[in-house]
């Protein structure tokens, strides 16, 4: 288990004009990648609505992250293998969150597999008087 970083080859210019080369920041695990991103200081820089969840953080963020017990990523093949398993994780994480609200909110639909258990059905209509509807029926 650990948290992984690339080469900081990403330039970005600050709100404040300062220039600063970044890097990726993932990890095996979400609690381990929010856990390294706290101690650096950089929990507000999470990137969740991207194609994968990560940290962008600068080279110094970056070196203190390696004297913290991060590794190098070797090459972007292993960054881009750990970012989508951290996708998983988020995506299952949501989820389970959303879960209770999803099942309560489920609209009840009962589907007729055809026009007879449609017509046969004991479920009343809004109204409450049973209609009697002639489909023409066509094979098709």
């Amino acid at each position: 288990m650990g948290v992984y970083v690339d080469a900081p080859i990403y330039p970005f210019i600050g709100r404040n004009g300062r220039r600063m080369m970044m890097c990726h920041m993932v990890a095996d695990t979400l609690a381990e990648l929010h856990d390294m991103a706290e101690k650096l200081g950089v929990r507000a820089h999470f990137q969740s609505h991207t194609r994968y969840p990560h940290y962008d953080i600068c080279k110094s963020k970056r070196n203190q992250a390696l004297s913290l017990g991060a590794m190098v990523c070797p090459d972007r093949k292993t960054l881009i293998t750990k970012a989508r398993a951290l996708r998983v994780e988020f995506r299952l994480a949501d989820e389970r969150k959303d879960a209770p609200f999803r099942e309560e909110h489920q609209p009840q639909i009962q589907v007729a597999t055809s026009t007879t258990a449609l017509l046969q059905s004991s479920s009343p209509l809004p109204h409450g008087d049973p209609v009697q509807i002639d489909l023409p029926y066509t094979q098709g």
